[in-house]
């Protein structure tokens, strides 16, 4: 939370070695620092934008949730604060699989007037299925 709070008092996407400095890590706590930041990218807490600098997703308008995909190509992605499902044409659907969490902004509305999506790379994909 002290992480997600120093993120928002700054209000800009910052470096690992910015935020690091901001938090007051020091050099035995880096390896410790660094996974706690993995695990909040993983559970979508945060994120890194092309520049690799950790971002809020809510601050970007984005939307968590988990991809339902469909036999003919396309798919949807069921919000995790619910709400309506967002359309995954074919070509966004190759970014991600059935039943993996992923971040997706809104890019428009289908040719059925559904809310469409841009997905993100995947934060987690589904356990294996044991055999």
């Amino acid at each position: 939370e002290f992480i997600l709070d120093v993120l928002v008092k700054e209000g800009i996407p910052l470096s690992r070695e910015k935020l690091g400095e901001l938090l007051e890590i020091h050099e035995g706590e880096e390896e410790m620092f660094n996974r706690r930041l993995q695990a909040m990218e993983r559970d979508g807490q945060i994120m890194r934008n092309r520049k690799g600098a950790i971002c809020i997703p809510d601050k970007l308008d984005l939307i968590k949730g988990t991809v339902q995909g469909h036999p003919d190509g396309y798919g949807f992605v069921i919000r995790e604060a619910g709400g309506d499902d967002l359309f995954l044409d074919g070509k966004e659907m190759r970014k991600a699989l059935h039943g993996d969490k992923v971040m997706v902004r809104i890019v428009g509305l289908d040719r059925r007037g559904r809310p469409e999506g841009a997905a993100l790379p995947r934060l987690q994909s589904p356990s294996p299925s044991p055999p």
